[in-house]
């Protein structure tokens, strides 16, 4: 559902008009908003201004008091594209949707925060076509107050968009984690478990009638693994270790003698493996971060 609630109405300056850049231009001037957009194919801005965008030069959409939105590919363009109209950057609101590594976040914020820039950086764990959803998450880190002077307008763009904290690399920590270690290679294993199971004769249908079990128990899992490491807790009385490396090396097995893919799996099972031998055997699955990870919840 669409974000009706009214909010205030900035001049908002997008800098990148591709499919992510144009998919939040187009909300925003849906909701009202003055929007400026500029991209160095300056053809790609067309669609927009047709539906009601400005554009211009670099340096005359920088100029003037808004919120600058980068929806650049990578922040070394973003960082020259900026170089170009620094004067402009003095007092400026920025907020950077470029994805990246929290060393570029925290490099880029200090140098926005040299030219006088307050720097907003955003990590969007979403698809263009959920923009403007409410369900939709931007995680947001670096100044508070420009997620504090924006926060409806941010919120309209995605509204399930959280603030992370002030480090300007934190909403990349969680994008690394959540969005690529997670949800990609959740991805990517389904992909090879359904690869397999159609090989043998399983329907699509008969997968998709599924799902629903096995997200909800992913979930139940997920939230307990939270809870173990946060608690350093990884007791069990229900399957230990052994149990989950006897059954994965037995599944591992099987798909390879049916030639389909493994790589995840395979990995799976000499994660297993090693926990074993560093003597976690008798604990629960969980106790795999204690190999995976030197950190500890503060």
């Amino acid at each position: 559902m669409k974000n009706p609630s009214p909010i205030p109405l900035p001049r908002v300056v997008i800098l990148g008009a591709g499919l992510m850049g144009s998919a939040i231009a187009r909300e925003l001037l849906r909701l009202g908003c003055s929007v400026d957009v500029w991209n160095r194919t300056p053809a790609k801005t067309t669609p927009l201004v047709q539906e009601g965008a400005g554009t211009g030069t670099l340096q005359s959409v920088m100029t003037g008091p808004a919120l600058v939105l980068l929806c650049l590919s990578n922040y070394e363009t973003a960082r020259a594209v900026l170089a170009e109209a620094e004067e402009p950057l003095r007092d400026a609101a920025l907020v950077n949707l470029v994805t990246g590594s929290p060393t570029e976040a925290e490099e880029f914020s200090s140098w926005a925060s040299e030219r006088g820039a307050r720097y907003l950086d955003g990590a969007i764990e979403a698809y263009p076509n959920d923009i403007g959803q409410s369900t939709t998450l931007v995680n947001y880190s670096g100044h508070v107050d420009v997620w504090t002077d924006h926060r409806e307008l941010l919120l309209a763009i995605a509204g399930a968009s959280t603030y992370v904290g002030e480090r300007p690399g934190a909403a990349n920590v969680l994008d690394a984690a959540m969005a690529g270690s997670f949800y990609n290679v959740s991805i990517g294993a389904f992909l090879e478990a359904q690869s397999y199971a159609l090989s043998q004769g399983v329907t699509p249908q008969q997968l998709r009638s599924g799902l629903p079990y096995w997200l909800e128990l992913l979930r139940r899992s997920l939230e307990e693994g939270i809870s173990a490491v946060e608690g350093g807790v990884y007791d069990t009385d229900q399957a230990t270790l052994v149990v989950y490396h006897d059954a994965v090396r037995s599944w591992l097995s099987t798909v390879n003698h049916a030639d389909q893919r493994s790589t995840l799996l395979t990995a799976n099972e000499e994660s297993l493996r090693s926990a074993v031998a560093a003597g976690h055997g008798p604990r629960s699955i969980f106790a795999q971060h204690l190999l995976t990870s030197k950190s500890v919840f503060s």
